[in-house]
């Protein structure tokens, strides 16, 4: 998968026992621990990296949308420190996205499901909720990216598309 060699031994086997939490689909284990279990001096890759295994759905696709210690609710935390010194690097954006989603998109199916409950109305008021909110950062975010993703990143980008749409056998632009 990843190569951590680089990364201490602490880090390293921190981030295996994460990615056997996540695997497992753990949801009783309060994932805020892990970052009181994280080495002093860790570093900026072994936040990413947690941070990333934590917004991975496990095997079985289920979400763990608690909002306190949950696995997705402890990666958003992680990528939101990780972006106040880092705004510039587009990983760290596509992740959160990514995390986010999950949460906005939980939210809404248990709303969903909630809603078709008589007696449930109250929670799924509450689901319906978070998802909207959840919704909105989403977007917040996404509005950002082109501000956060530096300038060469997106002209790289812009002219892949262009070499893309061009078709050298019909020698015109598709769009």
């Amino acid at each position: 998968m990843n190569d951590f060699r680089h990364l201490s031994r602490e880090e390293q086997k921190l981030l295996a026992d994460v990615a056997k939490l996540v695997r497992e689909d753990e949801q009783e284990f309060n994932y805020d621990m892990l970052k009181i279990e994280a080495p002093e001096q860790a570093s900026g890759e072994f936040w990413f990296r947690m941070a990333e295994m934590l917004s991975t759905l496990p095997p079985n696709q289920s979400l763990d949308l608690r909002m306190n210690g949950g696995r997705l609710t402890v990666a958003v935390s992680i990528l939101s420190v990780l972006l106040q010194d880092n705004p510039d690097i587009p990983q760290l954006w596509a992740q959160k996205i990514i995390a986010l989603n999950y949460l906005a998109h939980g939210h809404q199916t248990r709303a969903i499901g909630l809603a078709q409950q008589p007696d449930k109305a109250a929670e799924a008021n509450e689901e319906e909720y978070l998802a909207k909110a959840l919704s909105q950062k989403l977007a917040f975010h996404f509005e950002r990216r082109d501000r956060a993703i530096p300038r060469r990143l997106m002209v790289y980008r812009n002219a892949r598309r262009c070499m893309e749409a061009f078709r050298p056998e019909r020698g015109r632009l598709k769009f």
